[in-house]
């Protein structure tokens, strides 16, 4: 449970750090799809 945690705390971290455009354009690109 604690490595849950610690990753998801990274996965947030990392979001927070400059991947929320990565992951818009790829939100964009799968809303273009459908």
């Amino acid at each position: 449970m604690e490595f849950k945690e610690s990753t998801r705390k990274a996965v947030s971290s990392c979001l927070s750090k400059g991947h929320k455009s990565f992951f818009s354009r790829i939100n964009s690109y799968i809303v273009f799809l459908n």
